[in-house]
């Protein structure tokens, strides 16, 4: 399957994006208790998911902490999957920095079921160092679209060329 457009964004930025880059899709990974943005398409075509960004498992932090799960990445790549290649799926998360390049890399690897193009399409979105795609997320995709640690080396290559300032904005 070809990939759809897809481009990243920040919860600050999202509203504005969505209309320049015309987006068809939304992917909103927001923290527990976060409220999604107000956007102009369809419901149907806007997936929020409510999780913060760690990479630990449940029980490993405070009580407090929601880890992604499973099911997160399930819905993940089922929404690619419906999206088909003619959407423009727009991601963010806070800061555009960890879970919505995770999320890229779920979207793309489950799309084409290959992580090197996985890595390739985030490349191509952010050409810069600046991102740090979500360990955990990688970890259960990875095992999810059976690619026996590829996900994982992938996303390991993109975060060593991250560097100390990090990017706030990507596309």
């Amino acid at each position: 399957m070809s990939l759809p457009a897809i481009a990243l964004s920040t919860l600050q930025c999202v509203a504005r994006d969505a209309i320049s880059f015309q987006a068809s899709h939304v992917l909103s990974i927001l923290d527990p208790g976060e409220n999604a943005p107000v956007l102009e398409i369809p419901a149907e075509n806007h997936l929020v998911q409510h999780f913060h960004d760690v990479t630990t498992g449940v029980g490993q932090g405070p009580a407090w902490i929601e880890p992604p799960m499973g099911g997160h990445i399930a819905r993940i790549i089922e929404f690619a999957r419906a999206a088909g290649p003619e959407a423009r799926i727009l991601v963010h998360c806070h800061m555009g920095v960890s879970r919505s390049p995770a999320a890229v890399l779920i979207i793309a690897a489950a799309l084409t079921g290959s992580a090197e193009e996985a890595e390739a399409c985030l490349q191509a979105i952010d050409p810069r160092a600046g991102t740090e795609p979500n360990a955990r997320m990688i970890q259960m995709a990875d095992r999810q679209l059976r690619l026996e640690g590829k996900l994982v080396a992938a996303a390991h290559r993109l975060n060593s060329r991250r560097p100390e300032a990090t990017a706030y904005r990507v596309w």
